[in-house]
């Protein structure tokens, strides 16, 4: 044999008696149990508390009207972009794009941007999730 050989038989052998099984109790399969009944009832509540995201498409020639948790949100294509009216404080208005630019003053949104096409997300304080709205020309 070579060197080589003989050491790797060494290091494998010696491996082999250290990773020696521990005997499973009753204490440990109540714990491997728990955790995974643990496990399965959270992708249960996963599951059944999913909800898409709604998604809106805004067609602006030259406006548009969309409605969102009963509150009624109108966009104008005007020289600097599009102007998107709010219904109340209580909303705000994100970009989802690199170069989108938004000035919000009062309850009037100015969302300026180089493409035609942009998103944005719309969040109501105390809503869970947001709404992304697509804005087309």
């Amino acid at each position: 044999m070579t060197f080589l050989s003989e050491n790797f038989e060494v290091c494998y052998t010696e491996l082999k008696f250290a990773m020696a099984a521990q005997k499973l109790t009753t204490g440990r399969l109540a714990q491997i149990i728990l955790m995974l009944t643990i496990l399965v009832v959270a992708f249960i509540w996963r599951t059944i508390n999913f909800s898409n995201p709604e998604a809106i498409s805004c067609f602006l020639q030259p406006n548009c009207s969309f409605t969102i948790d009963k509150a009624r949100f109108s966009a104008v294509k005007n020289d600097k972009g599009v102007s998107l009216s709010l219904p109340s404080s209580d909303w705000s208005v994100e970009g989802k794009e690199r170069g989108l630019a938004i000035r919000i003053d009062k309850l009037n949104a100015q969302i300026s941007n180089d493409n035609e096409d942009f998103e944005v997300k719309l969040k109501k304080k105390g809503m869970d999730g947001s709404v992304v709205v697509s804005f087309r020309y």
